[in-house]
């Protein structure tokens, strides 16, 4: 889920990109070609106004707000990479299967930062959760790390029910968002204490727009087949004012 400087959001899914030109009341199909990206690494353009999306086991890049995608060389294009992210031109964290990465040279080379040492492999879309260039939450199997040195130092702050999807969300504030055994949680405090906002849902997306204005893509907890797009106007419980069923079978969707 990205929003562009026009302020039209655009979703990616398994079979076509989709956008809204009304903060997610009504949503169609977008017109593309062959080669479109199904996963976006960021939910804002880059500063050049480029798009990067996932395509393939590579990484891909639009130059007009998503309308063509072409292979991309910048940073990773690695199949087991589950996030890259561009902090700035050069420094850039990446999230893979054995941990966190950092790269200071544009992705020519890479230091690991966070080993992940989980017994049991949980899948994510979005384990990377900036709250500033120096303050970062990660998922790393189901539990949650944060730092507030740039990576120097960690520490653990899962919730109660651990993080059996793996994800997890950043928003102003030091606002995190994650979803436990039981449902979507949020804290206020940068991972210190955790509230439920909506329970029996699993978090797939989510992002605040201007005027505390959330919209969350969710699936029941048990049942990630079919997603519904949820909005709301406290930025705390998230109601189905606006649902849509896309066809999305796998976790495709990310910020």
């Amino acid at each position: 889920l990205i929003q562009l400087p026009s302020g039209r959001l655009l979703l990616a899914t398994d079979d076509k990109l989709y956008f809204s030109d009304d903060d997610g009341l009504n949503w169609a199909g977008y017109v593309s070609g062959n080669e479109t990206a199904n996963y976006l690494y960021f939910n804002q353009p880059l500063p050049n106004g480029d798009l990067l999306g996932y395509y393939k086991n590579a990484m891909y890049r639009s130059t007009d707000a998503g309308l063509n995608w072409f292979p991309s060389s910048v940073g990773l294009q690695m199949a087991e990479t589950k996030q890259l992210v561009l902090l700035t031109d050069s420094l850039q964290l990446a999230s893979t299967h054995n941990g966190l990465w950092r790269s200071t040279d544009a992705g020519d080379t890479w230091i690991r930062l966070l080993a992940d040492t989980g017994s049991q492999f949980v899948y994510a879309n979005h384990p990377i959760a900036i709250c500033s260039p120096d303050s970062l939450a990660v998922a790393m199997g189901a539990e949650i790390w944060r730092t507030t040195n740039g990576g120097q130092d960690f520490t653990k702050i899962p919730p109660p029910g651990g993080v059996p999807h793996g994800d997890v969300f950043a928003g102003r504030g030091g606002r995190l968002w994650t979803t436990d055994t039981l449902g979507v949680l949020q804290s206020d405090d940068f991972g210190s204490n955790w509230q439920s906002i909506f329970d029996g849902k699993s978090l797939w997306e989510i992002l605040e727009l201007p005027g505390n204005i959330l919209l969350a893509l969710v699936s029941e907890i048990n049942n990630t087949n079919q997603l519904s797009l949820n909005r709301s106007f406290d930025a705390v419980a998230l109601d189905d004012l606006a649902v849509v069923n896309l066809r999305t079978e796998c976790a495709s969707v990310v910020l």
